[in-house]
């Protein structure tokens, strides 16, 4: 499968080596292939989209980014792509409703987390109870997170 990737800044390039290269988000013993199913929570431009994509074609990945600049980098990487991914403008967060989303440094760095100065935007939140009803839970999935922890 040809990747083609379209936006991507330097302060996320180092992603494509954690991915890639290090293969930091392979799980021992699981067998991507066998995945119906991938949830990808802080999914940034979609680099393991692209990883999980080629690696478990027949899974459907849903990735969840809620900046509205790195949202859109990940749709339109997705479609140039043409992955199985479904996107939501969405950020995980202990409940449902708007928050201020915060942008801690680099384009990566965002955090549902208040700090003062930074460059904030509203998003729209979910929670993991709504995110995983029982009844759409599949039984072959792989999460993968990459979003930090918060208060809210």
């Amino acid at each position: 499968m040809f990747m083609e990737f379209i936006r991507i800044s330097n302060d996320q390039a180092f992603v494509l080596n954690e991915i890639f290269r290090e293969r930091v988000y392979d799980v021992p013993g699981v067998d991507l292939r066998s995945c119906r199913t991938i949830v990808d929570l802080g999914a940034n431009v979609g680099v393991f989209a692209l990883y999980a994509a080629a690696n478990a074609p027949n899974a459907t990945i849903h990735c969840f980014e809620p900046a509205a600049a790195t949202f859109a980098a990940l749709q339109e990487n997705v479609n140039a792509n043409q992955l199985n991914v479904v996107t939501h403008a969405l950020a995980i967060s202990t409940s449902c409703g708007p928050a201020r989303f915060y942008r801690a440094g680099r384009a990566v760095e965002w955090s549902l987390n208040s700090d003062p100065g930074a460059v904030c935007e509203e998003v729209n939140c979910i929670d993991l109870d709504h995110l995983f009803k029982p009844s759409s839970t599949p039984s072959t999935f792989i999460l993968r997170k990459s979003i930090v922890s918060s208060s809210r």
